[in-house]
């Protein structure tokens, strides 16, 4: 896989002091205000330009089979995707009308991972740069593979349709026949079911074979529970995300696993993922580009100080990837 460059952005890091009592006993205050910084990792601050296509998630329902010459029925078992980022930033070509703005796109064909930089105007849609990995899948993806890929390889125009559910249809802008038609991905939540596809940073994330996928599941009655590859664990937890905040966030109480010992490399797994959740606060990331898949769950290294008052609880992450996760 190619390695997708990132920006690396410096921001104050939080007051530096000890944890607040009332959080190493898991009792939350409810006048407790949170602030989320970053320490080296932030986004590109938001451009004022927009466009339709910013920040929406979508899954193929149709795509263009050229061999063919029709459209058919995206595979439901190997969903095909496309998220755009919530930000954007003025284009840098000589010739790019004022209206159009650079928009980060990633997609999933059903097999491999791709993504690009989009060149977006409010109809029309042009990918450069585009970057994919190289898994080899069953002749049926790969053949809606090679559909998907079309958008990522010449101008085409779009529009979205305000039907119930929307509907993004993308047409050849030569032609204007229809080459692909998408409805909105459903949003990624942490209550969900997850299996551990490494620990580590998001580049080079490690995972130790274990008897069983280590798992974790978040519950809507405020539970959590998993396997850690040696030992069952749960316990309660309480999303604590600030609106408007670039990392969501959410603190573990009365944590609980069995005893087992196991096999040195399985202990050290465990033991980083289980340091994950009972951080005193753990800032967390769905829907991660860099994941396979079309959903994912990042676990991030968080530290929680009080000001002088002590009043305030800063939270700092530090964009130190602990434990990923992809949809079971």
């Amino acid at each position: 896989m190619y390695i997708i460059p990132t920006i690396l952005l410096l921001a104050t890091a939080a007051p530096s002091s000890n944890a607040h009592p009332f959080l190493r006993k898991g009792n939350l205050p409810s006048d407790q205000q949170y602030v989320a910084t970053t320490r080296s990792i932030a986004p590109p601050m938001p451009d004022e330009s927009n466009t339709p296509l910013q920040g929406t998630r979508w899954t193929a329902t149709d795509l263009y089979y050229e061999e063919d010459d029709e459209l058919k029925p995206a595979l439901d078992d190997h969903p095909a995707t496309l998220i755009f980022n919530d930000y954007s930033w003025p284009s840098f070509e000589d010739d790019a009308d004022d209206d159009i703005v650079s928009l980060g796109v990633d997609g999933n064909t059903g097999c491999n991972s791709i993504n690009g930089d989009a060149a977006v105007s409010t109809s029309t849609f042009e990918v450069s740069d585009a970057r994919m990995t190289m898994n080899i899948c069953e002749d049926t993806v790969m053949e809606q593979e090679t559909a998907f890929r079309i958008l990522f390889q010449q101008s085409v125009t779009y529009e979205i349709q305000e039907s119930e559910p929307q509907v993004l249809v993308f047409k050849d802008e030569e032609t204007d026949e229809v080459i692909a038609r998408f409805e909105p991905l459903p949003e990624p939540t942490l209550e969900s079911d997850w299996v551990l596809d490494g620990v580590g940073e998001s580049w080079e994330r490690e995972i130790t074979d274990t008897d069983e996928p280590v798992t974790l599941s978040f519950n809507s009655d405020g539970t959590y529970s998993g396997y850690g590859g040696c030992n069952s664990f749960n316990g309660e937890y309480e999303d604590i995300t600030i609106e408007g905040s670039f990392y969501s966030m959410f603190r573990t109480a009365k944590f609980v696993s069995t005893k087992r010992l196991c096999e040195d490399e399985i202990n050290d797994q465990e033991r980083k993922v289980f340091d994950a959740l009972r951080q005193e606060v753990t800032a967390y990331r769905l829907n991660d580009p860099q994941f396979e898949h079309s959903s994912g769950l990042e676990l991030l290294a968080t530290t929680v100080s009080s000001d002088s008052s002590g009043k305030f609880q800063m939270v700092n992450v530090d964009g130190d990837v602990l434990a990923g996760y992809s949809l079971a």
